[in-house]
């Protein structure tokens, strides 16, 4: 693995790569999600061809610069970081969560970019729908999201770690230590968090300009939604009964993904939850092979 430190803009972007061929294969890890959750992905996919996992800003070592996050900045982002590593183009792009959401924008802003897309548990662009759900505690709504995270990225790392008390799920437990120690390191810089403020503040309006961004690319897309009831008997934070209406919403929105073109194909994660790159990794790259196969 080669960590590397990228200057774009007014800020620097840092981004794990290794392997050689083509496609290049770039990951998008998810909102809160560092590039050190893909390592078992990476260690097995670079052997093939070019990876790359790139960091947001405000994640591990990239910089937050002066603009607001949003999915268009990171699409510009990620499109120069390509274009001063000279990355051969059109490239393989995963997207988890939020960093599937980026995906998209960055498939139509830049078509002739990308030879093939995988949305991975995606945030939809119409997750607005989401947020129509009545709820018995509105403990999980985006304002109150907001609210800690501009709570948290007030405070120095020290004060953050005594706040948040990290630690790692057991489907983290099963990266190195190395890969351990850089994701706690991760939960408790407050640039993570503010940046989690400026995106979620702004998600549905990037939904929105995306939907408005005009056709997606005709190029191969795989879909990879979680298991339902896997996420639903892991769900720890809300009432069953709101867990269950969150999931079947969640899942509608990831099928409807796979109509973003004609190419669409989905893939159930059995017994995965959100995290299915840490759940099973073994789908995802199955999935990628397949791919590189035939793009």
């Amino acid at each position: 693995m080669q960590k590397t430190i990228t200057a774009i803009e007014d800020k620097n972007i840092e981004a794990m790569m290794g392997g050689t061929g083509c496609p290049t294969v770039v990951i998008l890890p998810g909102m809160s999600s560092s590039m050190y959750e893909w390592e078992l992905i990476y260690n097995q996919l670079f052997h093939l061809t070019t990876v790359v996992v790139v960091h947001r800003p405000g994640v591990g070592n990239s910089e937050l610069g002066e603009e607001s996050r949003t999915t268009y900045t990171t699409a510009l982002d990620l499109k120069q970081f390509l274009d001063i590593h000279r990355m051969a183009e059109p490239i393989l792009l995963i997207g988890h969560s939020y960093g599937g959401l980026c995906a998209q924008h960055f498939a139509k802003l830049f078509p002739n970019s990308v030879a093939g897309v995988m949305l991975v548990d995606s945030t939809s662009i119409h997750l607005q729908r989401l947020n129509q759900i009545p709820l018995s505690d509105d403990d999980d709504s985006d304002e109150r999201w907001i609210k800690k995270c501009i709570y948290y990225s007030r405070m120095t790392p020290k004060q953050l770690a005594e706040e948040i008390k990290p630690q790692l799920e057991s489907n983290q437990l099963t990266l190195s230590p190395s890969a351990q120690r850089n994701m706690i390191l991760c939960q408790t810089n407050p640039n993570l968090y503010k940046a989690m403020a400026s995106e979620i503040n702004a998600w549905e309006k990037c939904a929105l300009t995306i939907k408005q961004a005009g056709e997606f690319p005709a190029v191969p897309l795989v879909v990879i939604g979680r298991d339902p009831e896997y996420s639903v008997r892991h769900t720890e934070e809300m009432t069953k009964e709101d867990a269950i209406a969150i999931e079947n919403m969640w899942q509608d929105l990831i099928l409807e993904q796979v109509t973003l073109n004609g190419n669409g194909k989905y893939i159930l994660a059995e017994n995965a939850g959100h995290s299915i790159h840490l759940d099973r990794p073994d789908i995802i790259v199955k999935a990628v092979k397949n791919l590189l196969i035939n793009l």
